[in-house]
């Protein structure tokens, strides 16, 4: 017969275990956000953009692009250095453009990634 005290011991080691799990995930995430999140491509462009945002932060055009994703809208995200402007596009990785300029670079969201909605990439 499980008695009041053996249930109060049970339910704490559950709230333990819960815990655990929800840093490790939080660890997790912290170290492996930018590889989750989007893949870097240096002197690149997109070829072709729906929306230019601009001045934006790094982390706000990749979170930008992450939540229109989540309607089926951006697929990467163009983002000059220089100018902090942020291209939103349906690019695949295939389809974006070598640049000359070396403040150029795109992001492309990992695309049918599970995993990849849980994070957001934080400056």
């Amino acid at each position: 017969m499980i008695t009041l005290t053996m249930c109060a011991y049970l339910f704490r080691k559950l709230i333990a275990t819960v815990v655990i799990l929800y840093l490790v995930t939080l660890a997790y995430s912290e170290a492996q956000m930018q590889e989750i999140i989007a893949t870097l491509i240096q002197n690149k462009a997109v070829a072709t953009s729906y929306a230019t945002i601009q001045p934006y932060s790094k982390a706000q055009c990749v979170n930008k692009c992450f939540d229109q994703s989540r309607q089926g809208r951006c697929k990467s995200a163009g983002y000059n250095k220089a100018t902090q402007s942020c291209q939103l596009s349906d690019d695949m990785q295939h389809q974006v453009l070598n640049s000359t300029d070396e403040a150029a670079e795109v992001f492309i969201l990992p695309q049918g990634n599970c995993v990849f909605f849980m994070f957001k990439w934080h400056s």
